[in-house]
């Protein structure tokens, strides 16, 4: 019976997926024992997939809206995420997970199903590159638990753990590559027409697919077929061999692009719309390369090869690019006998591994295995230069994930090195007795498992935070029904705190302010008509330039107004960021919202609940944004503004006010135009050196965000430039205090 299963193609790969989902399970260990509260690998790249996999169900299913748009990030701004790592594929996949276990089971499941899918198809390219079912299970635990893939579980980074749409993509080519193609034309019997159609579909299908688990292998499959089909050309001396290929894959981009063509086009739209950085710096393109030593010597990431060498120090399993000596010699063994199996084509595969190997330098060969922040990018000829050329390919900016193709053609050769072994097996078991040939697959088994990733794999628990567990308690008592939360720092502290403000949002389902992307977006809090400046300034709270008797009514009531119901408060962050000791954050804080706010506090987190605001009618809050110095604290705080200045009013009705504020001039008479939602409301002159009263009348208001800008007419000039011993050299225009609204 196990024979007959092994011998028949539905039953061999269901052995592969058992042997595969085995694998991943005991490499992932104890996952699967707590699949709703641990997960494998300790990146803060698993957060942010956590909240991308539940958002594309919590879009498609709750909110019936477009998953690469939305406001659940960054609120109540939003944003778009077609250059995000959303990996809608993988969402859709486990929509059942987030349904009934949550968003971190919904995780596991996307990376185990990864990991047991990625070994099957790897499987099923190994086999018919080789030929041999052997070879093709080989190759598929390689690809699927090499260092180099496995490494992709501690990074958190879900989408290359499924490596299956890209590798299958590669099965279709070859097998369309491969079909014979003779001048006479296809074979004329209808099956092998039809076979041939169903290649084409095949491989636009799984190019569609790889396209919505990640852009990267649309770019690594153009990459791919671009090398393999010119490498398997060059022996051919037959136009009509080009011509039919050439024709084959031009039908399959082409299904491709009528399937995947508007998604495509919109994440172009992305990359050149200014609201993302596509240009990544130096330094982090180099950080993300392989070193030349990386391939041979990061093997201390295996635990049992590192105790059997003596080795110290274990690295952590993270950006790990250790191929394993056993693998080549292996990969060497197939070159050597490749053609004595009848294969043809073994050098394509050692050439490409050589150019994606080399690829994956980055732009420059690094040797050392610390980045020097001084090296950039040279001009020299390794091949990442001239893929970045390549429209749409250059949006990829991380050369080590190159090593995955690698990697891949690396396989297929030792696909072809255990078929030559499975061979000479099989002849010893013929001709030198019953034991013998039983030592070729203990010895491969054990280089295998030995030079493949650490056991136990990394993992780490997952309880539900009190920023969750409290808040939902708090919010069920007493019914807030769809209250947000604002977690404090809120932006752009560390990398860390804004992967966390994602697992939050979704664990609670609601929209986080802040958040963290794939690409650098440009910040919407930083905006000049954003008043959440009021947050970022956190430090020059209830000191700045306004009269302050309204302040704290004002403050509750845009929270309210952003149905922010709770505010966490991460002392340590806020230690880090704005140098502020826990004492003065929580007076600010209590003084703010009052005694009976704070629900919630243990070391370094506290909890508030935000009260509905004491006034119906609350004066509108000022908020500076953009174009001031630093707050003088005299007497009476003021700032300076150099050119242009920007001060939030966000109203809470529509209304007409005035604005009053004392004003004085640098070292001479100068001239300030004010301007309201782009209107011209008033071009005053502000006397130099002393402080005198000014007011503008008849200000219109509408309800939330108005923008004032205050522009000095003339150019600003230096302390030091124009008073005698003066030190200062910031560029001054006109200086404001005591700001205030009134009828």
């Amino acid at each position: 019976m196990p024979r007959r299963i092994w011998d028949n193609s539905v039953g061999y790969y269901a052995l592969a997926a058992l042997f595969f989902l085995s694998l991943a399970v005991v490499y992932t260990w104890p996952v699967v024992l707590a699949f709703d509260r641990i997960i494998p690998g300790f990146a803060t790249d698993q957060d942010q997939n956590i909240w991308s996999l539940w958002w594309v169900k919590y879009a498609l299913l709750d909110l019936h809206t477009n998953p690469f748009h939305t406001n659940y990030l960054f609120y109540p701004y939003g944003t778009n995420l077609y250059l995000h790592a959303l990996a809608p594929l993988l969402g859709v996949l486990v929509i059942p997970w987030n349904l009934f276990a949550g968003p971190i089971a919904a995780y596991n499941a996307a990376a185990l199903f990864g990991l047991a899918t990625t070994g099957v198809t790897a499987t099923a390219l190994g086999r018919t590159v080789s030929g041999n079912r052997w070879g093709g299970l080989v190759a598929g635990y390689i690809i699927t638990f090499s260092p180099i893939h496995f490494s992709y579980v501690s990074l958190g980074q879900i989408e290359f753990l499924n490596l299956w749409p890209f590798l299958l993509y590669l099965l279709f080519l070859i097998k369309l590559t491969d079909r014979s193609v003779e001048k006479t034309g296809p074979s004329p019997t209808k099956n092998a027409k039809y076979g041939t159609a169903w290649l084409i579909v095949g491989a636009a299908v799984s190019l569609v697919l790889a396209g919505f688990v990640t852009f990267y292998y649309v770019a690594f499959s153009l990459l791919f077929t671009l090398f393999y089909l010119l490498l398997r050309g060059l022996p051919e001396r037959r136009w009509y061999w080009w011509r039919t290929i050439l024709v084959r894959f031009a039908l399959v981009w082409l299904l491709f692009a009528l399937s995947f063509g508007y998604f495509g086009w919109r994440v172009w739209q992305s990359a050149h719309s200014g609201e993302v950085k596509v240009e990544a710096r130096p330094i982090v393109i180099i950080n993300e390369s392989v070193t030349l030593h990386g391939y041979f010597t990061e093997f201390d990431a295996n635990i049992l090869l590192g105790k059997l060498l003596g080795l110290a120090h274990l690295a952590p399993l993270n950006r790990v690019h250790y191929i394993g000596f056993g693998v080549l010699v292996l990969a060497g063994l197939g070159l050597l006998w490749g053609r004595r199996l009848g294969l043809r084509h073994t050098w394509v595969w050692l050439a490409l591994a050589l150019f994606f190997a080399i690829a994956a330098f980055g732009p420059t060969v690094r040797t050392d295995p610390h980045v020097n922040p001084e090296i950039g990018p040279t001009e020299a000829w390794l091949p990442w230069n001239w893929l970045q050329a390549i429209p749409l390919v250059n949006i990829t900016h991380s050369p080590t994930r190159l090593a995955l193709i690698a990697l891949i053609c690396v396989a297929m050769l030792v696909s072809q090195g255990v078929a030559y072994l499975s061979g000479l097996a099989l002849k010893l078991r013929q001709h030198s007795g019953r034991f013998l040939w039983q030592l070729i697959p203990v010895t491969l088994v054990l280089v295998l498992v030995l030079e493949g990733p650490a056991l136990p794999a990394l993992t780490r628990s997952m309880p539900l935070p009190p920023q969750v567990s409290v808040i939902k308690a708090d919010c069920a008592s007493i019914g807030c029904g769809d209250a947000l939360t604002l977690d404090l720092p809120f932006t752009q502290a560390t990398y860390t705190r804004d992967s966390d403000l994602m697992l939050y949002g979704a664990l609670r389902q609601r929209p986080v302010m802040g958040g963290y992307l794939s690409r650098e977006i440009v910040n919407p809090y930083l905006s000049e008509k954003s008043p959440f400046h009021l947050f970022l300034n956190f430090k020059e709270l209830n000191q700045d330039i306004f009269q302050l008797v309204p302040y704290q009514s004002s403050v509750v009531a845009l929270l309210n107004d952003y149905k922010i119901r709770y505010l966490t408060v991460d002392q340590g962050e806020f230690e880090r960021t704005y140098d502020l000791t826990p004492a003065e954050v929580t007076a600010y804080l209590t003084n703010l919202l009052g005694p009976e706010a704070r629900i919630y506090t243990e070391e370094g987190l506290e909890i508030y609940r935000v009260p509905s605001p004491n006034l119906t009618a609350p004066t509108p809050l000022m908020i500076p944004t953009i174009g001031w110095q630093a707050i003088e604290k005299e007497t009476i705080p003021k700032r300076w503004m150099g050119d242009k200045a920007s001060l939030v009013m966000y109203s809470f009705q529509e209304t007409t006010t005035r604005l009053n504020f004392e004003a004085a001039a640098f070292h001479r008479l100068r001239h300030l135009a004010v301007t309201l939602n782009g209107q011209l409301v008033g071009t005053l002159e502000i006397q130099p050196d002393q402080m005198l009263e000014y007011r503008l009348d008849n200000l219109k208001l509408h309800k939330g965000e108005n923008l004032v800008v205050f522009d000095p007419l003339e150019e600003p000039e230096s302390p030091s430039e124009v008073l005698p011993g003066s030190k200062d050299t910031r560029r001054l225009t006109v200086t404001l205090r005591q700001v205030s609204l009134g009828q």
